[in-house]
């Protein structure tokens, strides 16, 4: 029922109307034929298109438009799609049409932006990255192996950052893909209330 009021209210012919009623007749259990409209092939190929009356009422309202004041362009919405392309380059009305007789009203060179970061600052963006890789979804065996690959910190009891770093490369390297996605489903996912809410505020927390 859900489905037929999306119908309803995404028709662009308000063709679709709700009456509620229940029907036990044995009527309501015969096939009818509601309604009943001639199909409309392809012009090109004979394919069927849709209904004669969708095909007019189309042609009808997109006639004055701007985008089909080209010759030939309003016929093509006669056409199936595979047709309308081949019209297309045909008539030469493609967009690359008439590209090598163009020229460059001014003629430019191309510019490349290098935008320089500082080690610390392209280390805390590569941080950044793996946070978010981990939390938008479980690691899979690729990440896992370019985590374990990399070299553990030196000084690893001067902050929390480098202890946090190591304990998560020790944990890559033998850990399995599976198990990952197992572990990242009960600790984010899960069936109920999760374990650890990635979108808690640490506020609202206050651990």
């Amino acid at each position: 029922m859900r489905a037929v009021r999306i119908c309803k209210k995404t028709c662009p012919e308000r063709a679709i109307a709700l009456t509620p009623r229940l029907d036990l007749t044995r009527t309501a259990r015969t096939p009818r034929v509601l309604t009943r409209r001639r199909s409309s092939p392809c012009v090109k190929c004979g394919k069927p298109l849709g209904t004669e009356q969708m095909i007019g009422a189309m042609l009808a309202r997109l006639a004055g438009h701007s985008m089909f004041a080209a010759p030939g362009a309003l016929d093509r919405l006669k056409m199936c799609a595979d047709c309308r392309v081949v019209d297309l380059w045909q008539s030469g009305q493609h967009p690359t049409s008439g590209t090598s007789e163009r020229e460059p009203s001014v003629a430019s060179a191309p510019i490349a932006l290098r935008h320089r970061l500082a080690p610390e600052d392209r280390a805390r963006a590569d941080f950044y990255a793996i946070l978010a890789a981990l939390f938008a979804d479980a690691p899979d065996a690729k990440l896992l192996a370019t985590v374990g690959a990399t070299d553990l910190l030196e000084a690893a009891e001067a902050g929390e950052l480098p202890l946090a770093w190591n304990r998560l490369v020790a944990a890559c390297r033998v850990m399995d893909a599976e198990a990952a996605r197992q572990e990242h489903t009960d600790l984010f996912v899960g069936t109920g209330r999760t374990e650890v809410n990635l979108h808690g505020s640490h506020w609202r927390s206050g651990s």
